[in-house]
C-alpha cells in the first residue's frame, strides 16, 4: 500500500526571515517526524503595508534555507497575481497532490486567534490541517471553535488527509533575529521544540 503524500506548509510574508522561522521550521520536522517542511512566502500581502517585493523575499529565503535538508522553499503564491488568499492556495495544492494527501498548514499562534477573520476561513479546514505554533510563554490557543476534530498524537495526525487541528508549542532559545548571508554553521540556532496540551472540548 503506497504511502500518502504529507505536504506542510508554513507560509507567512518572511519580511525578513529570522532565527525563529528556521527553529519552528526544523523542530516540525524533527519532532513530528516530517520529511520536511515547505517555507512559502505570501505573494501580495495585501494585509500589510510596506511589505518587501516578492522577489526580494524569495532571494532571502533562498539565502537562508542553503544547506538545509528538511526546509524547502515554495513559491506558489508568489507565481499568483492580486491578494493571495490561504484558502485558493490550499485548493489549489489539494487539487495537485489530490484527496488522500495529508496537507498541514502552519500558523502561529496570533493567527490562530483571528483565523476568524481570514477569507473563507471555514473551507481551510475542508482542504487541510492546521498546526498552531506558539512560543511556550504564550496561552494555549482554544481551538474549541474551530470545524475540526482536535488531534494530539502526532501520528494519528498524520494519518489524516484533513480536518484537524494540533496544538504545538516551540520553545525558542534564540529571539527573531534577522538570518544573513554570512551566518556560518556554529551560529544556527537550535531547536527545543515540544508539544503541549490544546484546549479542546
Amino acid at each position: 500500500m503506497q504511502t500518502p503524500i504529507q505536504y506542510v506548509v508554513f507560509g507567512g510574508t518572511f519580511d525578513p526571515v529570522h532565527n525563529g522561522h528556521l527553529i519552528t521550521a526544523r523542530a516540525l520536522a524533527d519532532k513530528l517526524g516530517y520529511d520536511c517542511v515547505n517555507l512559502m512566502p505570501c505573494g501580495d500581502a495585501y494585509h500589510k503595508a510596506g511589505v518587501s517585493s516578492a522577489l526580494h523575499r524569495l532571494a532571502m529565503l533562498n539565502l537562508a534555507l542553503a544547506g538545509e535538508s528538511k526546509l524547502i522553499l515554495d513559491a506558489h503564491e508568489t507565481e499568483r497575481s492580486g491578494a493571495t488568499y490561504t484558502v485558493d492556495t490550499l485548493l489549489k495544492l489539494r487539487q495537485q497532490l489530490g484527496d488522500n494527501a495529508h496537507i498541514a498548514w502552519v500558523m502561529g499562534a496570533d493567527a490562530a486567534e483571528t483565523v476568524q477573520k481570514w477569507h473563507n476561513w471555514q473551507t481551510l479546514f475542508q482542504l487541510a490541517n492546521v498546526i498552531v505554533v506558539a512560543r511556550d510563554n504564550e496561552v494555549p490557543v482554544d481551538l474549541s471553535h474551530w470545524p475540526a476534530k482536535c488531534v494530539t498524537e502526532s501520528k494519528e495526525f498524520k494519518k489524516q488527509p484533513a480536518a484537524c487541528g494540533l496544538l504545538y508549542v516551540i520553545g525558542f532559545r534564540a529571539g527573531g533575529s534577522v538570518i544573513h548571508s554570512d551566518s556560518s554553521e556554529d551560529k544556527k540556532p537550535r531547536d527545543c521544540g515540544k508539544p503541549c496540551t490544546p484546549v479542546c472540548h
